[in-house]
């Protein structure tokens, strides 16, 4: 899971500002979660860090 999420972040990293600092708490659930499903939870959480 670490590695799914780590390359979802590394493809979008440009959409965030550079003095952010994200911590992923991941849960047992996001291992199963589909990869579509995980690309548009890290775009969500970079479109919080836009306000």
């Amino acid at each position: 899971m670490k590695r799914r999420l780590r390359e979802t972040v590394r493809k979008n990293l440009w959409k965030l500002a550079p003095e952010w600092r994200i911590v992923w708490n991941l849960r047992r659930a996001s291992a199963d979660a589909p990869q579509t499903q995980l690309d548009q939870e890290v775009e969500r959480v970079f479109l919080k860090c836009k306000d």
